[in-house]
């Protein structure tokens, strides 16, 4: 099991979440997708204000695909998986991502002014 211990301080959720659970039993945290943790937790503290940059800026759309294909092979996703076909050049033209399928985190709303 993946150790996220140091994202769920702030993000109560994630240890209940479907995305967050399969990947930590595969062995996967959250620092896997998203990185290291140090800068966004100066970014979020409420030490400092609490005025973090807004997720769309963390993370943006472009790079959610190319986040998942660095583990999930491409060619099994793409080409084997006869449910991804329909959709494979929406995907590879960005029009669609994965997450739209298959779920993205679910964070509670917070009061939270962005920069």
């Amino acid at each position: 099991m993946a150790n996220n211990s140091r994202c769920e301080v702030c993000h109560l959720n994630i240890a209940s979440e479907e995305l967050t659970l399969k990947h930590a039993r595969a062995g996967v945290g959250c620092a896997k997708c998203h990185g290291e943790s140090d800068a966004h937790i100066a970014d979020e503290s409420w030490a400092s204000g609490g005025n973090g940059t807004p997720p769309e800026i963390m993370y943006p759309r472009d790079k959610l695909a190319i986040g998942c294909m660095s583990c999930h092979n491409a060619e099994q996703v793409f080409l084997k998986a006869e449910k991804h076909k329909p959709d494979a050049w929406l995907i590879a033209y960005e029009v669609k991502t994965c997450t739209e399928c298959h779920g993205k985190h679910r964070l509670p709303s917070r009061k939270c002014k962005w920069k």
